[in-house]
């Protein structure tokens, strides 16, 4: 009942809430932190940068190998984006993003095509699962899960191909969020939440970064790009990492980066590509 009082205030209108409490946060300690402050448990902090960057640290160990992946990305496999699967492969390489991370509308085709075309490209394969209350996306997926499931029945599919439950923009009105009773249903089962969506609100994040608080899982972020020009506008940077159990520990250590600097981004990509070439 504590995760369903927490999300139906803020669902029916979160627009009535103020700056200022959008902007208070409860640790995992129970205390409250700001954008500003240090706060919960241990070396946990939440980190604000120049205007256009922040980042969530958690906790503050740096993992010796760092790679950046974007959680939350469409091709032409879904029916709202035109972008072919190895365009957005190679977008994403070229930004320094990968593993590439694909999560169609109810398929997995995008994800296995550019498996199949491109096997040199590492990509985790993860579908928006339209559920009868809403949506949810599993990730490392082997096999797509039928649409028009209940959503407890969605997740039991996403666990036995041993995948991860990835909750995205909860608190989105505007797209097909999960319904806030079908959460607290599944709400033990939820691997990620999806703290920043970069075609949501920062209200609408903000109060998604609270629910993986009160949840106690690790941040997740995604741009929801269904364009070129979108991928990448968020990501994570978190350890490298082999597998979904691996993956969600390096996910609990990582960061956030929100609107980084897509020309930093690409030429990064290339000084890192050129010394691997040199050492070949």
């Amino acid at each position: 009942m504590l995760v369903l009082a927490h999300l139906l205030a803020p669902l029916l209108d979160y627009r009535t809430q103020t700056s200022s409490q959008l902007l208070l946060r409860k640790g995992n300690d129970g205390q409250t932190a700001t954008t500003e402050g240090t706060n919960g448990p241990g070396p946990g902090r939440i980190l604000t940068g120049p205007p256009n960057w922040s980042a969530r640290l958690l906790p503050t160990r740096i993992p010796s190998a760092l790679v950046r992946v974007d959680l939350h990305v469409h091709t032409s496999a879904s029916f709202d984006c035109e972008v072919e699967p190895l365009q957005v492969a190679r977008r994403c390489h070229s930004l320094g993003l990968g593993p590439v991370f694909i999560t169609d509308h109810d398929t997995i085709d995008g994800g296995l095509r550019i498996r199949s075309e491109a096997p040199a490209i590492e990509v985790v394969i993860g579908q928006e699962i339209t559920t009868t209350r809403g949506e949810l996306i599993g990730l490392f997926l082997e096999r797509p899960i039928p649409a028009g499931m209940e959503p407890a029945e969605a997740v039991s599919e996403i666990k036995a191909q041993g995948g991860l439950v990835y909750l995205q923009h909860p608190y989105d009105a505007f797209r097909r969020r999960l319904e806030a009773d079908a959460i607290t249903e599944i709400a033990d089962q939820i691997d990620i939440v999806e703290t920043w969506n970069g075609r949501s609100s920062k209200e609408q994040n903000l109060l998604a970064e609270d629910l993986a608080l009160t949840l106690a899982v690790p941040f997740g972020a995604g741009s929801d790009a269904h364009t070129l020009d979108e991928m990448g506008s968020v990501y994570v940077e978190l350890g490298a990492f082999e597998g979904p159990a691996e993956f969600l520990g390096s996910l609990a250590a990582g960061r956030v980066i929100i609107k980084p600097r897509r020309l930093l981004m690409r030429a990064g990509a290339a000084v890192r590509a050129a010394r691997g070439r040199a050492r070949l």
